[in-house]
């Protein structure tokens, strides 16, 4: 831990850490703004309502294997997220 210790934040060392629960949809906004952003910066830009790779023209797609109904329900909570994004997203039982 100390090996790392001068190159995280001293919060992280001190207070507790809280998933956020639920959040404004200006928070929803903000999130895939960044997203965005770093997705551009990676070299993806959208095309055609379709994330697209700048140099090779690949779409971005991804595709959750799922084994049960449950799993299933958390998966589908992401994809109308990497929808707007511009990622084609299948799940497949």
């Amino acid at each position: 831990m100390n090996t790392v210790r001068e190159q995280v934040p001293p919060q992280v060392f001190t207070e507790e850490y809280r998933n956020p629960v639920g959040g404004s949809a200006e928070n929803v906004r903000n999130n895939l703004r960044e997203a965005t952003r770093l997705l551009r910066e990676a070299g993806w830009e959208i095309r055609n309502q379709r994330l697209v790779n700048t140099k090779t023209n690949e779409a971005m797609s991804v595709e959750f294997l799922s084994s049960d109904p449950v799993t299933e329900r958390f998966i589908l909570f992401y994809k109308p997220s990497l929808e707007r994004l511009g990622v084609t997203v299948t799940v497949r039982n």
